[in-house]
């Protein structure tokens, strides 16, 4: 583990230009064309096949030495229609689009992995299983991949993903079982009353 993890901290320099490449270059929504073209160029100069199973979806699989279980792992990379204000010499050039969520770093963090996994692949039992997500913000992305296929061929056994927190110190890794952070949803409420002459008020039902 020790020798892993050395490996990985060698590859910062390298991740943090990837990170900052994807940064620049926020694309929204489903349609992340620059995004998953960079995303498998990197993936191939490590020698690591990737396949488009939608057009901004990216999925890739990393065949263990040894028999095993299939874990698949999952990122998005699509950003926020967010004007970016930070400063940074790294900040979006697209107008109005912003990594604002993180998932520019999500998206990163998933190629450093691939490239550790396919460097000691002989060694795992298994295999894994890689999913680049667009639409995660509209609710859209993780729907469209597993409609075009990304559970099947093979079937994961497990998923895993993770969420960059801003407010944790670096390296810590916080988990729970169940529900662990707020979200957004939708609802309808339907209201049905019922009216009466005006001399009556007390038999409607007012609904407000």
């Amino acid at each position: 583990m020790s020798v892993f993890l050395n490996e990985a901290r060698a590859m910062q320099e390298e991740l943090s230009r990837i990170r900052r490449e994807i940064h620049k270059k926020p694309e929204v929504g489903m349609d992340l064309p620059i995004t998953t073209a960079f995303v498998m160029e990197q993936l191939e100069k490590h020698g690591i096949k990737a396949e488009r199973i939608i057009d901004s979806g990216i999925s890739a699989v990393i065949e263990g030495g040894k028999p095993g279980k299939t874990l698949l792992l999952r990122a998005d990379m699509d950003a926020l229609p967010l004007a970016e204000e930070s400063g940074e010499e790294f900040a979006s050039e697209f107008p109005g689009k912003n990594h604002g969520c993180g998932h520019d770093m999500h998206a990163t963090a998933l190629i450093g992995a691939a490239i550790l996994l396919n460097k000691y692949k002989d060694q795992l039992h298994g295999r894994v299983k890689l999913m680049w997500q667009p639409g995660e913000e509209i609710f859209a992305g993780a729907k469209a991949m597993i409609a075009a296929g990304i559970m099947e061929n093979p079937a994961p056994d497990a998923a895993l993903d993770l969420h960059v927190d801003a407010s944790s110190p670096v390296g810590v890794l916080n988990y729970t079982k169940g529900a662990f952070t707020t979200s957004a949803d939708n609802f309808l409420i339907k209201i049905k009353g019922t009216g009466s002459h005006g001399s009556t008020p007390e038999s409607s039902i007012d609904p407000l």
